[in-house]
């Protein structure tokens, strides 16, 4: 082959590849198309970036093993979820959705190996397109249903087991849920590093994003999202207030450093929490939003260890109960998946108490199902997965807020199931890979790759 033909496969590699992504970004962020085009929207935009791949002969020639483990690894993953978490209820249909969740981090590394801005050529105004208007249907929606005084549809999204038919009729307004909760608080320490970086309207113009953020939040009313985008940008504002303080007496203090003086005030927001907790309880009941009034009064509930009274279920450190018994029982390969007890079980505490697992934690349920061995296999099936797309963090100037952003997802795993939220891997991967890509151009001259 002529070294003129692998240079116009490569290009068209590349188109493939962003087109991809572009797709993949308004699918998954917009429930409207999700709705319309179902599991085959996201199976095309898939199926776009393996011909792309495909085409670019020298990638295959020299990142060949790599990348046959890198499919290996992204084919075990829901392997394990499903037949040792006991994710999903129909193999097929939770082995390409949870498949789908490692994309980004395949597209992100194949991104930073080719180091070409084709790749990556409007995905940031798709990702914003498309995050800005779900925020603004779902705040829409979220006002129209306390003026009407209907259900919260977005309320009702977010308690993760809702009829089909509802969600259908939730999605075709496209209105965000669970999936955008989480979403949205794992971008917070970008948009807090571009707050920082940024002057002059940019920087106002981010502002107001973090605004919408947590306007979104209250409108999809779920309490772990919104409290751990509270702890986030408590961490951020406390690490800031470090920083102008010591600049008072001319003493400059690099933003890792500030960020880490924060941990004494993250020990006295959790030896307060319950004050706090019924303070936020109690100015939100006074400003007549009950439904926050409500989430607050549940977050108390967790902590206590109490049955949820608006969920009508037993409260998660119960079902944490569970995994962590399991684990004790055998901690170095746990349950491998199997079941405590046979027979109907009529609740969702009596279901998790026979499968030994939390059905709220990732991290929980592992170490119940698999053991240590098992994480460590999990982590280098993650390693293996995501190998290369998170390449050149450490030069970024952002880097302390990247390490917060994963600070942030290892607590939504701790605390929460993600292996369904597609939109979270996303919004890691490609916030990450376009933030490094701004970061350079603004430090490196603007250079044309095909020159």
């Amino acid at each position: 082959m002529s070294s003129k033909t692998k240079v116009k496969l490569s290009a068209w590699s590349l188109y493939l590849c962003n087109a991809s992504m572009f797709l993949y970004i308004l699918w998954l962020f917009l429930p409207v198309l999700q709705n319309l085009t179902g599991l085959l929207g996201g199976l095309i935009t898939i199926a776009l970036f393996a011909v792309g791949i495909l085409l670019d002969i020298d990638y295959l020639r020299t990142k060949g093993i790599e990348l046959f483990l890198r499919i290996c690894a992204i084919i075990l993953l829901p392997v394990c979820a499903f037949f040792f978490l006991h994710r999903g209820n129909n193999f097929l249909a939770f082995f390409f959705q949870h498949a789908m969740f490692w994309y980004p981090a395949a597209f992100c590394a194949y991104a930073r190996q080719k180091n070409d801005s084709r790749i990556t050529r409007g995905l940031l105004y798709a990702l914003l397109f498309s995050v800005l208007l779900t925020s603004s249907t779902t705040i829409f929606w979220a006002i129209y249903c306390r003026v009407h005084n209907l259900d919260n549809y977005s309320r009702i999204i977010s308690m993760g087991w809702i009829p089909e038919e509802t969600a259908d009729y939730i999605m075709r307004r496209n209105i965000g849920g669970y999936d955008l909760s989480y979403a949205l608080g794992l971008s917070l320490p970008l948009i807090c590093a571009l707050i920082h970086r940024e002057k002059g309207w940019l920087r106002w113009a981010f502002v107001s994003a973090l605004l919408l953020l947590f306007l979104t939040l209250i409108a999809t009313d779920y309490p772990y999202a919104m409290l751990l985008a509270l702890i986030t940008l408590f961490v951020v504002l406390a690490a800031w207030m470090f920083r102008f303080i010591f600049g008072l007496f001319h003493c400059k203090l690099s933003l890792g450093i500030s960020l880490l003086c924060t941990l004494p005030l993250l020990l006295l927001f959790f030896l307060f929490r319950m004050q706090l907790i019924d303070f936020g309880a109690w100015l939100f009941s006074a400003l007549h939003l009950e439904n926050i009034a409500d989430s607050f009064v549940e977050m108390r509930l967790v902590f206590t260890g109490q049955s949820s009274l608006i969920y009508q279920s037993d409260s998660r450190l119960i079902f944490f109960g569970y995994a962590w018994d399991s684990f004790l029982a055998s901690p170095l390969i746990g349950t491998l998946g199997r079941v405590n007890s046979v027979g109907v079980t009529n609740t969702l505490a009596e279901h998790y108490a026979a499968l030994g697992l939390s059905g709220h934690s990732d991290v929980m349920d592992i170490l119940a199902s698999m053991g240590i061995l098992g994480i460590i296999v999990i982590l280098l099936l993650i390693y293996t997965a995501c190998r290369g797309a998170f390449q050149g963090i450490r030069k970024s100037p952002s880097f302390p807020y990247i390490i917060l952003m994963f600070c942030t997802l290892f607590c939504m795993c701790l605390g929460a199931t993600m292996v369904y939220s597609r939109e979270i891997m996303l919004m890691l991967c490609i916030g990450t890979l376009l933030l490094m890509q701004h970061e350079q151009k603004h430090m490196t001259p603007v250079t044309n790759p095909t020159k």
